[in-house]
């Protein structure tokens, strides 16, 4: 009897671990609130902290088809010298992802983001409208590596198309290998470095990245995400700090 109470406590424990979102994976997107601090060091000495409020409402069909949506609305304050720093709204940023029913442990979401540039005063932002069609795949590791593990790839194509005609157009591919890892005690790792090529310049940024993480509660997630620059042939950032405060609702 007390074999069959141990059993069926694990079986439960085990399943709420299938249930638990970290929020991590775009293709089981959650409606949440997201409250972010960035710390970006550039190369040549500026620097540039940036707080963000990210609000997700992705929708589910009985289909088993997603929407998911996302809105990224930034105010920044960027450094150049000790004494001169500027301050405003940085571009704003919307994405539109459809993401299909999983085939077997594979899942596939498409769609775009759309980049505005809203930035005020205007250096703080690119000047340009951008239009960047997504594509991501998953493929979940859970059965034959460990429970909550998953991999994917993720490849975007940002394209300006408008927008302030003093500033440099816009041409980059992003390939972004991701891999998430759940730890005990509801933490995780995940691993998403953001590799872009500049078609204007034909030359490559491949950053290391890593984020550690916690479900707080099941509603309440906390994360920090470290960057570094490894191959910088044309500049992007030096290192980037950025610490994630997310609620479910």
């Amino acid at each position: 009897m007390k074999k069959i109470q141990v059993l069926c406590c694990l079986v439960s424990v085990l399943h709420a671990a299938e249930e638990n979102n970290t929020g991590q994976d775009f293709t089981q997107p959650l409606r949440r609130f997201d409250a972010r601090w960035k710390y970006n060091q550039f190369f040549g000495g500026p620097h540039k902290n940036t707080f963000t409020a990210r609000f997700e409402a992705p929708y589910r069909f009985k289909n088993q088809w997603k929407i998911s949506n996302r809105l990224d609305i930034p105010y920044a304050w960027l450094h150049q010298e000790p004494d001169q720093v500027e301050n405003g709204l940085d571009d704003i940023l919307f994405q539109l992802l459809f993401i299909t029913p999983t085939y077997g442990k594979w899942t596939l979401g498409f769609g775009s983001q759309l980049i505005f540039p809203s930035a005020t005063p205007s250096s703080l932002g690119s000047g340009k409208y951008q239009a960047v069609p997504t594509l991501g795949i998953k493929y979940d590791l859970a059965s034959s590596w460990m429970d909550g593990a998953w991999t994917a790839l993720v490849l975007r194509q940002a394209c300006s198309f408008a927008g302030q005609s003093n500033r440099n157009s816009i041409s980059q591919a992003y390939i972004q290998p991701i891999l998430n890892i759940d730890l005990p005690r509801m933490w995780f790792l995940y691993f998403d470095p953001e590799i872009r090529f500049n078609w204007i310049t034909h030359k490559w940024f491949v950053p290391f990245s890593l984020t550690v993480g916690k479900l707080i509660t099941p509603k309440i997630v906390f994360s920090v995400a470290y960057k570094r620059a490894i191959i910088h042939d044309f500049p992007h950032y030096r290192q980037e700090v950025e610490i994630r405060m997310g609620l479910f609702f």
